[in-house]
């Protein structure tokens, strides 16, 4: 982190990769663990979290340069809402959650959609872009409220949304998986056909 503000009090843009947060905070825990420090949630002691926040906050904007930090957290267990991963989220600006159970169905890239979230989107894309994709979320977000009740039959077949969710399940999966690398045109063009097809019909 040293060097990359080295490099951006030079007027440099960089990228910095952290792989990963979890073993940074994990040596913050060893190390006030042996300086007395009691433990708290987690097993971590609270100057974890102060000390995790001021390393992240080096990164970002400075008079002429840049740091655009890439940080990877790999969650303690199974719940994606442990301590670590839940400062990760308090602090960056965005977050991508790749989910284990849709690597394990051959989805990938294994991108938990209705997890993953940017706070700077609105910065980059364009109104009609984010109503597409509101659109595509909302329509994921019933398929997985549902999911449960159309397996056994009971799922209600009087919801345009849901209907219309449900017809566009298949084209909503293609959209997500990537095969191949596609130009950032292309992506914006199906994004709005499917919005276009999302649309409830009475």
């Amino acid at each position: 982190m040293t060097q990359a503000q080295q490099l951006r009090n030079r007027g440099l843009h960089v990228v910095l990769v952290v792989d990963s947060l979890a073993r940074y905070a994990a040596a913050l825990r060893e190390q006030r663990v042996a300086l007395g420090e009691p433990v708290g949630r987690g097993g971590y002691p609270p100057s974890v979290w102060a000390q995790l926040a001021r390393y992240l906050e080096r990164a970002g904007n400075g008079a002429r340069g840049s740091i655009t930090l890439l940080a990877t957290v790999l969650p303690d267990g199974s719940d994606e809402r442990e301590p670590l991963s839940e400062a990760a989220r308090s602090l960056l600006d965005g977050h991508v959650v790749l989910s284990s159970s849709l690597a394990h169905a051959g989805h990938f890239p294994a991108i938990d959609v209705l997890e993953s979230t940017s706070r700077t989107s609105d910065a980059v894309t364009s109104e009609e872009q984010r109503s597409d994709a509101r659109s595509v979320r909302r329509a994921l977000a019933i398929l997985a409220q549902t999911r449960d009740a159309r397996s056994v039959g009971l799922a209600p077949s009087d919801d345009p949304l849901l209907r219309a969710a449900v017809a566009a399940e298949p084209a909503i999966d293609a959209f997500l998986r990537q095969r191949e690398p596609v130009a950032a045109a292309a992506t914006l063009r199906s994004l709005r056909s499917l919005a276009l097809l999302l649309e409830p019909r009475p």
